[in-house]
């Protein structure tokens, strides 16, 4: 099991499909927001860089994947083109925008 400091200090990143997953095992979602307000936050928070990642995001995969996971709950995140990634202080600073809101 990987600890935050190695996490930090690896700079080992996290799919955003993965955060989405984490939101609803937690509960966040559909308690403390919806799912069209996570995009909205993951955008701002990882804007997009490059053409997949614009992609990634006009074509709502962040909501897509969320109605796929209702459906056929799994236990692991298989990253799709163009997905982005959150680093340690980004996650960190989601979960600040978030816990704001």
């Amino acid at each position: 099991m990987l600890h935050w400091r190695d996490i930090e200090e690896k700079n080992v990143s996290m799919l955003t499909s993965c955060f989405v997953k984490l939101a609803r095992d937690k509960r966040m979602i559909p308690f403390m927001f919806n799912i069209e307000d996570m995009q909205l936050y993951l955008k701002a928070t990882v804007p997009p860089v490059s053409s997949d990642e614009y992609k990634y995001f006009e074509n709502n995969e962040v909501m897509q994947f969320y109605e796929a996971e209702l459906v056929n709950k799994s236990s692991h995140c298989d990253p799709k083109v163009g997905e982005p990634t959150l680093l340690f202080h980004e996650f960190v600073f989601l979960m600040a925008r978030i816990a704001l809101t």
